[in-house]
């Protein structure tokens, strides 16, 4: 091999580093860019749902209203479980049977 050989294949390699050098930043800001207007959408709407509840309209304390009356919370009790995982079909029958009983 020639040294005219050798120093082009060299001049080769560092133009295509050079150009990846410029290439892979400006690839990574064209994806950073589209990523960051993804998020600014999201907390666009995150921020008029906020608004909407602090302000919220006549409709939606309606709403909000109607949602308070629907929701309770139930406490299960040792007396409302039919069957339990860690015995078998049999046993909750036999437990169940028993507890009717003492019930009547």
């Amino acid at each position: 091999m020639s040294y005219r050989t050798i120093v082009l294949t060299v001049s080769s390699l560092m133009q295509a580093y050079a150009l990846t050098f410029f290439i892979v930043p400006l690839i990574r800001y064209i994806i950073n860019r589209r990523k960051n207007a993804q998020i600014r959408a999201r907390n666009e709407i995150r921020e008029a749902y906020a608004e909407a509840l602090r302000v919220p309209d006549e409709d939606l304390m309606k709403k909000l209203a109607a949602a308070r009356e629907l929701s309770y919370t139930k406490v299960i009790t040792e007396k409302d479980i039919m069957f339990s995982s860690g015995e078998g079909a049999e046993d909750a029958e036999k437990r169940e049977f028993d507890r009717r009983l003492k019930d009547k």
